[in-house]
């Protein structure tokens, strides 16, 4: 990561899209597709994972197949309409070689850039793992050191690309937009169920949702989505976030309340706000919110400065301080996952203290709000920031899930 605005200036390169396939007609969460890509041993799961001994965890072989399946999708840059429409997305499901009858856990992975060539980068979709050796480019390390290792301790594991990355990269993908990843979240688990009939799994009908950084927010807009508009559906057991945009009014406030201040990692704030014009803001002719051209997602990601007053309108951002920019408000406010409802299940935070991407505090004010509205939610606070901590975070998360697994 520490090469990452080294990197935008050097690769400009935007990835050649597929041509828009025709749209699935099957209703959303139909399983179409899946195929076997691969097995993997503990120690060959070991072997992949080089940067960190996730030995302790690990039991069992694993199998991991690719899959597709229906969903929705908003943008209007390409549907010219803010209606949903139907999508072929896709995902990764990884099963333990076991007897036993076993939970499901839904990970949702955190910021893949919007190009497939860079470290970080869209070739790291969960459904584009085949079990090598990482390199540069391509080290699915959420998927090696994460989903693998749930996998091999004894969970079926569930995976989501989310939409604009794997077979749907012929769309932009709607970068921290919680409710519509959310929407990609749910029917990937209706899929994956679908998926476990057809292979005559044994299973105990128990979710488990969890996920880091773009991924949190997510899993948490998932938690939300299932209480609010799914229920009875879903046997959902916990949500376990580390370190999301949940108060993302707080998130977008680090940049726009900030503007003289030079933010390392504000490629990718700028990304968000792109999204957010395709989303809520009817996308905006670029000179009503940038001062230098931005066309694609890419050109978000490459910021010309790295001081929101440098490549944010004036006008632009005046209307976000003080409120006034009734679109983007709508959209903010859509997009918070920490107020307006309190979770019925059990709900685990985790993050970094030193956090500077998503400021920590975001997610110590989301718990302390969860909390005291009579939530069971618990927060877990690591020295370190968003990547140091990431191991304390999965280890703990695993004992959190085990403990609540073993329950019935």
């Amino acid at each position: 990561m520490k090469q990452i605005l080294i990197l935008f200036l050097v690769f400009f390169l935007l990835g050649c899209k597929k041509n828009n396939p025709e749209p699935p007609t099957a209703p959303r969460g139909t399983l179409i597709s899946y195929e076997k890509v691969g097995t993997l041993t503990p120690d060959q799961i070991n072997e992949l994972d080089t940067e960190h001994d996730m030995r302790p965890l690990m039991k069992y072989t694993i199998d991991y197949y690719s899959i597709t399946y229906t969903s929705i999708y908003k943008d209007n840059q390409v549907l010219l309409s803010l209606t949903n429409s139907p999508i072929l997305l896709s995902g990764l499901i990884i099963v333990p070689r076991s007897n036993d009858s076993l939970s499901l856990l839904q990970y949702h992975h955190g910021t893949l850039l919007p190009e497939d060539a860079i470290p970080l980068g869209m070739q790291n979709a969960p459904s584009n793992f085949r079990g090598k050796t990482p390199t540069k480019t391509d080290s699915f390390f959420e998927v090696r050191m994460l989903c693998c290792v749930a996998a091999s301790h004894g969970y079926i594991v569930s995976a989501p690309d989310y939409a604009g990355l794997g077979v749907s990269d012929h769309v932009n993908h709607p970068y921290t937009m919680q409710h519509e990843l959310a929407e990609n979240s749910i029917d990937m688990i209706k899929a994956t169920r679908q998926f476990i009939e057809q292979q005559n799994l044994f299973w105990k009908d128990r979710l488990y949702l969890t996920g880091w950084s773009e991924g949190a927010g997510v899993c948490l807009g998932t938690h939300k989505a299932i209480q609010e508009e799914y229920s009875g559906q879903f046997n959902l057991q916990a949500s376990a976030n580390y370190a999301g945009p949940y108060d993302y009014e707080e998130f977008v406030d680090v940049i726009f309340d900030n503007p003289n201040t030079s933010f390392k990692f504000l490629p990718i704030y700028n990304w968000a706000s792109y999204a957010m014009n395709t989303s809520f803001l009817n996308s905006r002719p670029y000179d009503q919110i940038w001062r230098y051209p931005v066309m694609n997602p890419m050109d978000a990601v490459l910021v010309p400065s790295t001081r929101p007053v440098d490549i944010y309108q004036p006008f632009f951002l005046q209307m976000v301080q003080t409120d006034s920019d009734a679109g983007m408000m709508n959209g903010i406010q859509a997009n918070c996952t920490n107020t307006g409802w309190v979770p019925e299940e059990p709900v685990f935070f985790y993050v970094g203290v030193t956090d500077q991407i998503i400021p920590h505090q975001i997610t110590v004010n989301t718990y302390q709000e969860f909390k005291s509205q009579g939530a069971s939610a618990k927060l877990y606070e690591y020295p370190g920031n968003h990547f140091t901590a990431v191991y304390d975070y999965f280890f703990q998360m695993m004992e959190d899930v085990d403990s609540l697994n073993a329950l019935n």
